[in-house]
């Protein structure tokens, strides 16, 4: 009887390990093989381009990986926790209606990670909210007490549900995990006001001066403050589900939904806090303006159709030696489209040779680093290679600031799209976002 051969599920952690080695392997052949001159032969620089796109390949499938584990996770809790769909379904199959805590995103842990406090809720918080919630997710008939507790209490908005408090904390939690800037930036929640005001300082005092022992001091003039509002703006989608599928579910349907309105909100959150315009949106963080990044804080490539080893060094050292310090996720980062690490990985500087190492773990506790900083990747950075553009930055990303709106509604349409057996749900949040201290980045910009 023949063997049976066992195969092991490669983890994100070794398939990180695995795009090092060949991010390594591709940087000892450019220092093997290129000339005086710094260029390969055709067949080394296509050894070179393949190494690296199979590198970033395994990025990629790491990133799945990632996802994958996390979901199992949140697959782990015992059977008996799925919320039952059946409007009938009695007592001893509901989940217990005693309210409890939710975690709710507050600030970064002594890690510099993301903190999440649980904070008591009110009904919205109970097991029976959460139960409802997901039965009208479903299209399952509630009773008319049921159907109008979960409605909002806003004129405006008749008609929206009110989502769980597990439910509208979860998904902004999710968003942390797919949006890069989320990770680091500092996010506050806006609960009462329609606004948040941030104040900063626009000029720094300047009174102290050397005198003789009874001279009276100079009363200072110059300290300045101004403020920047962030005022958080409706952001709407629209995702059909099957009938089928709600019903084959395995797992509650309120999952199901949150997932996808997770991945695609933070998409579009992502692109505005890279590049919105500001308007009924955020502000991005390659938009050259005076009420967020000017071009004061342009740092130059050293190409117009490339980056260059001392276009990198000019603008790490273009930021205060303050902002660079803090490790991992506290200090400055670098921040560019994958394009872009392409490059960075083949350039070698006389002093330190190769400017990037590859991390080899899991991407938080063992990032790529350039120039001894951490370097992220997000595919919505700007990676247009020709004159003038901008295509990557170095920066303090707790000074980018995000407003966001805890509340998220959610109107279910059974009827609209009951002929092809569809259920349609419409969905709203409201964020802002913005960076608010210019020095504390350097936008890297094309010749």
């Amino acid at each position: 009887m023949a063997a049976t051969a066992t195969v092991t599920k490669a983890t994100a952690k070794k398939l990180r390990e695995q795009r090092a080695d060949l991010i390594l392997k591709a940087q000892r052949l450019v220092e093997e093989k290129q000339d005086e001159q710094g260029l390969l032969a055709a067949e080394d620089q296509a050894a070179v381009d393949k190494m690296l796109e199979d590198a970033d390949a395994l990025n990629q499938q790491a990133k799945s990986r990632e996802r994958l584990e996390t979901a199992a996770d949140g697959l782990s809790a015992p059977s008996g926790s799925r919320i039952p769909l059946d409007p009938s379904a009695g007592p001893a199959e509901r989940a217990s209606d005693k309210p409890r805590a939710v975690k709710v995103r507050s600030g970064f842990d002594g890690a510099g990670k993301p903190n999440y406090v649980e904070i008591p809720t009110d009904a919205r918080g109970s097991d029976e909210y959460r139960e409802n919630f997901s039965r009208a997710l479903s299209g399952a008939q509630l009773s008319g007490e049921q159907f109008a507790a979960l409605q909002s209490d806003n004129a405006e908005q008749a008609g929206y549900l009110v989502a769980s408090e597990q439910f509208a904390s979860e998904l902004l939690k999710t968003v942390d995990d797919n949006v890069i800037i989320r990770q680091f930036a500092n996010v506050h929640t806006v609960r009462e006001a329609k606004s948040l005001g941030i104040r900063a300082r626009t000029a720094k005092a300047s009174t102290f001066a050397w005198s003789a022992e009874i001279q009276a001091p100079t009363g200072d003039t110059a300290l300045k403050y101004g403020k920047r509002n962030l005022e958080p703006h409706y952001l709407a989608g629209e995702i059909t589900l099957s009938r089928d599928l709600l019903r084959m579910s395995v797992v509650p349907v309120d999952r199901e939904v949150r997932y996808e309105l997770a991945r695609d909100a933070g998409e579009v959150q992502e692109t505005a806090f890279m590049t919105g315009s500001g308007a009924q949106r955020p502000l991005g963080l390659f938009i050259a303006t005076s009420d967020g990044i000017s071009t004061a804080r342009d740092s130059l490539t050293g190409s117009a159709t490339s980056i260059t080893a001392n276009g990198l060094i000019s603008a790490k050292y273009k930021l205060k030696e303050q902002y660079r310090r803090g490790g991992v996720r506290q200090g400055a980062q670098w921040l560019f489209h994958r394009d872009a690490i392409a490059i960075i990985a083949k350039l070698t500087d006389s002093s330190v040779g190769f400017l990037m190492r590859p991390g080899r773990g899991l991407q938080d506790d063992d990032p790529d680093t350039l120039l001894g900083m951490p370097l992220r990747e997000s595919e919505f950075v700007p990676n247009t290679f020709t004159t003038g553009l901008y295509v990557g930055m170095l920066g303090q990303f707790r000074y980018y600031e995000i407003a966001d709106a805890l509340d998220i509604e959610i109107l279910v349409l059974t009827e609209i799209s009951a002929r092809t057996n569809q259920v349609v749900y419409l969905a709203r949040l409201k964020t802002d976002g913005m960076p608010t201290l210019e020095e504390a980045f350097v936008r890297l910009k094309t010749d």
